[in-house]
């Protein structure tokens, strides 16, 4: 199989499962009287079948309690950190926010290539002949705009972001062993800030309880595989986050999927409100790449989405893949159509296999 058919093959089986869980619950929630607890048994049963045989993980979780919803190899997400690439871009802008070294209106010119202190970076978007906003950059995920952040950033400022988010530290979740990462000291460079230094490891898990703190009003849970019923969530901190610099951030994961990075998931479609970054790092061999995304579900249909909003929170990672393979192919459309099509209460009723919804929408 060539390279480029492979790529398509593990972007296809990607889209499907965050296409499959969104509109899944999306469907759900809007149409069905299901209970949470037969919810998160196809919400589980779906990722299952559609990451197959790949290496990777899916971590879903219940973004205003940390209750895990789903979660697929789960010591993969607990025990393994791994360079987290672009999807760290929203924590280092919210760090050049907090210190007033980006304002929400700040723009920057996108050179193509970033050349830094024995360092070269590329950017992979199309080329803008205005400056860039945050929005924009984060959207495109533009190397440029976020090396020349970093370069005028307080690492102490930074790491201190970091940690006060969990990273370095394990999350306490009900799963067992956990890898604590690993957070970077000494000299601070760019490659820190744009998570493509082996200085900054970070597990799926830790990477998806600090996505959720980051929107859901600064909270953070502690994640703990339960039942619904009866669950009381385990609030560890709460961190300060300025609603100005929330709203900042969220526009630039919508405008991701819109009419950035993951522009060809066709999450647009969705009657929910959907947001996410995507990101690639490069593995500690420096020879594969690792791919990464971390999406949202909130109601409503506008920007102006509060904490409380907030319902659901998605992070799908795979080895030997890009981040756009983890949320850009249109074929998942086919995944959302049987899912609005369906009568979600009469599916989860009827069906032995909820993950039927993959080979009814022709996943491979």
């Amino acid at each position: 199989m060539s390279l480029s058919l492979k790529r398509a093959t593990r972007a296809r089986r990607l889209a499907l499962i965050l296409g499959a869980l969104f509109a899944l619950f999306a469907a759900a929630c809007s149409r069905a009287p299901v209970s949470e607890d037969d919810l998160d048994r196809a919400l589980q049963q779906v990722a299952e079948r559609a990451l197959g045989e790949h290496e990777g993980t899916v971590v879903v979780l219940d973004a205003r309690s940390g209750r895990i919803r789903a979660i697929v190899n789960a010591r993969l997400a607990a025990e393994q950190a791994f360079p987290p690439g672009s999807a760290i871009k929203p924590f280092t802008a919210l760090v050049a926010l907090r210190s007033g070294t980006i304002g929400v209106e700040s723009r920057a010119t996108c050179d193509v290539r970033y050349a830094h202190r024995g360092f070269e970076l590329v950017c992979a978007h199309r080329r803008f002949d205005v400056p860039l906003s945050l929005t924009d950059a984060l959207a495109h995920s533009c190397n440029c705009y976020f090396a020349k952040m970093a370069e005028r950033l307080s690492f102490a400022q930074w790491s201190r972001t970091l940690r006060e988010f969990g990273f370095g530290q394990v999350t306490g979740a009900n799963l067992g062993a956990e890898s604590s990462g690993r957070m970077a000291t000494g000299d601070f460079n760019a490659l820190d800030a744009l998570g493509e230094s082996d200085r900054l490891l970070v597990t799926p898990l830790q990477f998806v309880r600090a996505y959720m703190a980051l929107v859901n009003g600064g909270k953070l849970f502690r994640p703990r595989k339960a039942p619904a019923s009866n669950f009381l969530p385990d609030q560890t901190g709460e961190l300060f986050i300025a609603e100005r610099d929330r709203a900042a951030l969220i526009r630039g994961m919508r405008a991701c999927v819109l009419r950035g990075t993951a522009e060809k998931a066709g999450f647009a479609e969705l009657p929910h409100f959907i947001f996410g970054k995507t990101g690639t790092s490069t593995a500690s061999n420096r020879f594969r790449t690792q791919g990464w995304f971390v999406g949202f579900v909130a109601r409503g249909d506008t920007g102006d989405v509060a904490p409380e909003e907030v319902e659901l929170v998605v992070l799908v990672f795979l080895k030997r893949a890009h981040g756009v393979e983890a949320a850009a192919v249109a074929r998942a459309m086919g995944a959302y159509k049987v899912v609005f099509l369906t009568d979600v209460a009469g599916w989860l009723r009827d069906k032995d296999d909820p993950a039927s919804l993959i080979s009814e929408a022709g996943a491979d």
